[in-house]
């Protein structure tokens, strides 16, 4: 009998959603279109190889994401939130949700393996 992926969950930072038991992801928008592709697939844990390549992808994506959070002028919206516009306010708290997710899938992935 196959494996049910009993959770999925959305992932803002790579927006797709993504079972974590086995880590398959599905890049629709809605929950119910995406549960309905991932299981047309077993769950499974992923190889050795395969959490290597997702953590390597990860550590990709935070390093470009390190940069954005390093190009915002001192003081950064979280040590001087009047100092900036909305629009940055919220971009800044995006980015500091993104990097958030992604540590933490990468630390899932550590533990993993």
């Amino acid at each position: 009998m196959a494996m049910p992926h009993e959770e999925i969950r959305w992932n803002p930072a790579l927006e797709e959603w993504f079972c974590v038991r086995c880590g398959r992801t599905s890049d629709h928008v809605a929950e119910e279109r995406a549960r309905k592709e991932i299981d047309e697939f077993e769950c499974m844990l992923r190889s050795v190889e395969d959490m290597n390549r997702r953590a390597r992808e990860i550590r990709e994506h935070l390093a470009i994401l390190y940069q954005e959070k390093a190009a915002f002028s001192s003081p950064t919206p979280a040590d001087d939130p009047a100092e900036y516009e909305v629009e940055e306010l919220e971009a800044w708290e995006k980015l500091k949700q993104q990097i958030h997710v992604l540590e933490n899938e990468l630390a899932a992935i550590s533990n993993q393996s």
